[in-house]
């Protein structure tokens, strides 16, 4: 069995860092930042997205490139992992499956999270956008992985925390697992094979998820 997850509120918490991402960027184009509690529910949505949500308007690209730029000198080391989770992926690799991360992230950005996290020894791969992608399709980042890991999709379990993580799933006939401890809204995990509460929970609901496959 192989299990592709989710970055950013599934496996680790990026709010610092992205918080501060928002913040520098709203500073670099001379607007008003519109305060952390607008950036939460933003988290795991495509850049561009997230800056016209947040008001920017015609210059939500230029926000957007400033904030690639304050990750990639710092933000991308400020993330978490969630407690349990390491545990989970050495556990799930003990016991054969695959694993591996696709992200709306841009590639390099996964890889460098992955360092920082210590997560990348327990990895069989990881994908991500293009650098200068601004409203990747989550879909098309899946498909990329299951052909370059070759795996089947009947074989492979999704797991994520927002809405596109499961259409993504769906697009491509994978069973969804939501992580209800992230970023992911009402209605979000609507479909999904499996709700699970918390990251401590998550070996033991895939291994059940397994043999319900």
């Amino acid at each position: 069995m192989n299990a592709l997850f989710d970055l950013d509120g599934t496996l680790c918490d990026p709010r610092e860092g992205i918080v501060r991402g928002f913040r520098h960027a709203f500073d670099a184009v001379g607007a008003a930042f519109p305060g952390d509690e607008a950036v939460g529910p933003l988290i795991g949505r495509p850049l561009l997205q997230c800056f016209e949500t947040l008001g920017l308007g015609g210059r939500s690209a230029e926000g957007a490139r400033h904030f690639q730029a304050f990750f990639e000198s710092r933000g991308f080391a400020e993330a978490t992992l969630y407690p349990g989770i390491l545990d989970c992926l050495k556990a799930l690799k003990r016991q054969g499956w695959g694993v591996a991360l696709a992200s709306a992230k841009p590639g390099f950005a996964v890889r460098f999270v992955a360092e920082s996290l210590q997560i990348l020894p327990w990895l069989d791969g990881l994908y991500g956008c293009e650098a200068e992608e601004l409203s990747p399709d989550k879909a098309l980042i899946v498909a990329q992985a299951l052909q370059g890991l070759g795996w089947e999709p009947a074989q492979t379990l999704m797991v994520g925390d927002r809405d596109q993580d499961r259409d993504a799933a769906a697009a491509h006939g994978l069973a969804f697992v939501a992580a209800g401890w992230g970023f992911g809204g009402p209605g979000e995990h609507d479909g999904a094979a499996l709700r699970v509460a918390e990251p401590g929970q998550l070996l033991d609901a895939l291994v059940l998820a397994r043999s319900r496959a």
